[in-house]
């Protein structure tokens, strides 16, 4: 397995990284871990991307260690990336990590079709080692596709569950992590004004951490301790990147296996229908929303306290969107038959699942 934990410090990755720790953890496997350059120099070569099939020959490039030369045989190579930039990353160290004879597997985060038309390069010369290449958004498939002349498969996103905490009676109102929406947040706002509601919110950009592990374990905290958390469709504030599309974002999947209402302008693509259809605790609060009322925040936030529909919204997740759910999808589409462990984690997944409903 390889992974980017050591040279990716954006909290986004984290839910990749798990993945990555579910495979290891079920195969009993080496984890290869990919390091940044050693000098100076090579790290601003590798930053601008530029002539990477002569960077990658010089000394001091980034290295994955131990090499998988080193190891023997290898049946299985596991790596998730988030993009363009980390799949960069793969191509400088293809040396350490390509084993010919493995099944090598590929899970790319985020992948907008104006990145592929952008930088096909990128895709194309590091997926055509991979013998099965997964995408968890949709819509930029079919330029992927164009651009790499790989097949990739959809692959919606996933949370660990099991370790999500789940709080029936949450104390705060309403929660917004991360990019805000200038109309919603005004009426969320005047609503907390008007009736002393406690509403949280970020005040710095996302980047860097000191502990993604960590992050997420407080920004899980939080979502289960909220009523309500705010989830638009994602990249909303990028028309230039995303086009026309409104897709899901893993917001959604965070939310939902903490228990709390999804209140958003909701995404549209079939991977919204197929992962959300049917559940209760979601509501719309569109992008524009100036001319409502500050009492749409208020029934939002009655519906999000709820307990039978956080209990509902936290079953939804435990049958349906946890790593092992995308683990299962995985090793079906490879043909490699489940490990023990993965067996176990489902059996834990229904039992939480079971105990909840009986409370419904």
């Amino acid at each position: 397995m390889v992974t980017l934990r050591d040279v990716r410090h954006g909290p986004w990755n984290a839910h990749g990284f798990a993945l990555t720790d579910l495979f290891a953890e079920a195969f009993g496997a080496t984890t290869l871990r990919l390091a940044d350059p050693a000098t100076y120099s090579q790290q601003v070569l590798a930053s601008k991307g530029k002539r990477l099939d002569l960077v990658r020959r010089l000394p001091g490039r980034s290295t994955v260690r131990p090499p998988v030369s080193t190891l023997g045989p290898t049946d299985l190579l596991f790596v998730v990336a988030h993009d363009a930039t980390d799949l960069d990353q793969l191509y400088v160290t293809e040396p350490d990590w390509l084993e010919s004879r493995a099944t090598k597997v590929l899970v790319l985060v985020e992948v907008w079709a104006n990145d592929a038309r952008r930088w096909p390069q990128s895709y194309a010369r590091v997926l055509q080692h991979f013998d099965a290449v997964f995408c968890t958004l949709e819509e930029g498939i079919g330029a992927l596709q164009d651009a790499s002349g790989v097949a990739v498969q959809v692959m919606a996103q996933a949370v660990d569950v099991l370790a999500t905490p789940f709080r029936a009676e949450p104390r705060l109102d309403v929660l917004t992590i991360g990019r805000r929406h200038p109309a919603q947040h005004r009426l969320i706002e005047a609503w907390a004004d008007e009736h002393h509601g406690w509403y949280h919110y970020d005040t710095l950009p996302a980047g860097a951490v000191n502990d993604v592990d960590l992050h997420r374990k407080v920004t899980a905290m939080m979502l289960s301790q909220s009523a309500v958390s705010i989830c638009n469709f994602a990249r909303f504030d990028d028309p230039a990147r995303i086009g026309s599309t409104k897709g899901t974002g893993t917001r959604f999947f965070e939310t939902l296996a903490s228990g709390a209402l999804i209140a958003g302008d909701l995404p549209t693509d079939d991977m919204f229908t197929a992962e959300f259809g049917g559940v209760e605790g979601i509501a719309s609060l569109p992008l524009a929303c100036s001319h409502l009322d500050t009492d749409v925040i208020a029934e939002l936030v009655a519906q999000g306290r709820n307990p039978r529909v956080r209990r509902c919204n936290r079953a939804h997740a435990l049958a349906s969107q946890d790593l092992a759910h995308r683990m299962r999808q995985i090793l079906g589409h490879i043909g490699v038959a489940e490990p023990p462990l993965l067996t176990e984690r489902f059996e834990a997944l229904e039992a939480q699942r079971a105990e909840l409903l009986s409370s419904v």
